[in-house]
């Protein structure tokens, strides 16, 4: 619960989201598995762009998978990481429902890369599932979404954020997982504490 207010308190001292501050340690724990200061993963993400022909009679979620890169020096700091994160996203924003194949062939790359971060922010109503007119009522439900990248990390907003590690137990065992799973929350912990312009 602690964790969950420290982000949200830094996504708006620093004007971003919730999920560009999750986006940044997701990007550290990468810079720290690789060695590498320049990283890439997948996002998913869901719009309907006023100006895509069509966008207004298409049936159904619009969703995508869209590459983020998040690059840093010695000099960056949380804040600078956080709006490159952001301006990266704004900048890119009219272009998220570009194919990830046609995103590969304009950068001359046939894979950008290997993991997944998904920020689960769409609405969802409990209240909704109660029955009226009959006695059935759904009293839970989860959702299960499968991809082909090795690593993926899902989170859930809320007042407590969940974390769900999907992954490839042919390349992670759940002890590595468990072990990623803490040095996210240790990074996140780092991240919000540390001063601003640090």
């Amino acid at each position: 619960m602690e964790t969950t207010q420290a982000v949200s308190e830094l996504a708006r001292a620093q004007h971003t989201t919730v999920s560009t501050v999750l986006q940044a340690a997701w990007s550290q724990i990468l810079m720290g598995l690789t060695g590498q200061r320049d990283v890439a993963f997948g996002t998913v993400v869901s719009g309907r762009p006023t100006d895509l022909p069509g966008a207004d009679v298409i049936v159904g979620l619009m969703i995508n998978t869209v590459p983020a890169r998040a690059t840093v020096d010695a000099d960056t700091t949380v804040a600078d990481l956080l709006e490159q994160l952001q301006i990266t996203r704004n900048d890119t924003l009219e272009h998220q429902f570009l194919a990830l194949t046609d995103i590969h062939r304009a950068t001359g790359h046939d894979e950008l890369f290997d993991t997944l971060f998904v920020y689960e922010n769409y609405p969802l109503d409990p209240g909704a599932f109660t029955g009226t007119a009959t006695d059935l009522t759904i009293t839970g439900f989860s959702i299960r979404e499968r991809n082909h990248y090795p690593l993926t990390l899902a989170v859930l907003p809320g007042p407590q954020l969940g974390l769900r590690f999907e992954y490839d137990t042919t390349q992670f065992t759940t002890k590595t997982i468990t072990r990623l799973g803490q040095r996210f929350q240790r990074v996140l912990d780092v991240l919000t504490t540390t001063k601003q312009g640090e």
